[in-house]
């Protein structure tokens, strides 16, 4: 919606406009998981993420088609996520360049087209930008790779879904230049094959309503929220545990972890790249140099870390960083840890991930349902073995 409103609505509503037209009907659409606990979740992408777990588990979700997406080490709870795909689904197939802990539990798995080969269109699609460039691919994709906006097309026409007008890339392409009056290989034979939007200010003074909101105003106190039954204003909620809420506990788990991100990496990907795992070799722990003293932990130890939702649960391996800017109570470490040189199907998957220690269960954010995912309990302790 910012750049509906930042730009032009004649050029690019169409886009917004078509989530509607790939929505069920009214009856089907009541059975999506989360839309009745959750009221934001109104679009026809989106589902509640551990509900959807939790409902292949039990049998009402029997396919899965991951894209590029390495579900088992990226998400939360992925030792529940391995015994739904492994155990529970019917068929799984995974689109990806890489065989991963997820990909190897399909019954399919699919070359995705990198890039490099596939057309695209970069942009004022997505971002607040005030341009649209055409990005064609360079070489025809190799071997059997497929561009998974073919597989999706194809897909829906296999299943008697009539929902869109596209049938090819290219036509979906087109499509979203549309209202623009340039076909996108019209749009690649431009010089910089680049169209640049006028930048429009002050649209709130022709917008009706203003800023799109009930009250014509920017809104610090939100209707929307309102009108759903949410706190119209921000509000903070303790954790369920914690050294506020269960005191008891915290003597037990008395470090509060957090994440930290590691640039060289974007969740689970990038560690088979040799060029990156060289910036970032390690899952490494990041921890006062205080409180490492006290748990007798140096600067390179191996350490064990596990949480109260670990169940049982083995805990998980780090090297402990020292980092003096770190809060005595607060460690942190990266999520979506793997290590691609160690054996399948599981890949260590289990070894240094953070997510191995966590479940599917609340709390939830009560307007989209996302997982608790930070500052939460746990324990440290250096290992006996180095």
């Amino acid at each position: 919606m910012l750049y509906y409103r930042t730009y032009r609505d004649a050029l690019f509503w169409h886009i917004y406009d078509m989530d509607k037209g790939i929505m069920g009907p009214a009856a089907v659409e009541a059975k999506r998981i989360g839309a009745k606990e959750y009221p934001f979740m109104h679009k026809g992408r989106v589902c509640d993420i551990p509900g959807t777990i939790r409902a292949m588990g039990r049998g009402e979700v029997r396919g899965l088609w991951c894209v590029c997406d390495n579900l088992i080490v990226a998400e939360i709870g992925n030792r529940e996520i391995w015994d739904v795909m492994k155990n529970k689904l019917d068929f799984t197939f995974v689109s990806d360049f890489f065989m991963t802990p997820t990909a190897e539990l399909a019954d399919i798995v699919l070359p995705a087209a990198f890039y490099q080969e596939i057309d695209l269109l970069a942009g004022a699609f997505g971002y607040p930008s005030n341009y649209i460039i055409a990005t064609p691919k360079l070489v025809e994709p190799l071997g059997k790779c497929k561009d998974d906006r073919e597989v999706a097309i194809e897909l829906a026409r296999r299943m008697g879904m009539d929902v869109t007008p596209w049938h090819s890339v290219k036509d979906w392409l087109d499509w979203r230049l549309k209202y623009l009056g340039i076909t996108y290989d019209e749009l690649y034979q431009k010089v910089g094959s680049r169209i640049t939007l006028p930048r429009e200010f002050r649209r709130y003074e022709r917008s009706q309503p203003p800023f799109g909101t009930a009250s014509g105003k920017v809104e610090l106190y939100s209707s929307v929220f309102e009108a759903v039954g949410y706190d119209p204003l921000p509000v903070y909620q303790e954790p369920p545990d914690g050294p506020v809420s269960t005191p008891e506990l915290f003597k037990e788990f008395p470090l509060i972890y957090t994440h930290y991100r590691i640039w060289s990496y974007m969740h689970s990907e990038g560690r088979q790249i040799d060029r990156q795992r060289r910036l970032a070799p390690e899952a490494y722990l990041e921890i006062n140099p205080e409180t490492a003293s006290k748990l007798g932990i140096s600067e390179g130890d191996r350490v064990y870390l596990d949480t109260p939702k670990s169940k049982g649960e083995q805990p998980i391996k780090f090297k402990a960083r020292l980092i003096p800017e770190m809060h005595p109570d607060v460690v942190a470490g990266p999520h979506g840890w793997w290590f691609p040189e160690k054996p399948g199907p599981e890949y260590g998957c289990f070894d240094s991930n953070i997510n191995a220690l966590l479940t599917l269960d609340p709390p939830y954010d009560p307007a989209i349902g996302v997982m608790q995912c930070r500052a939460f309990l746990c324990r440290v302790w250096k290992a006996e073995s180095q």
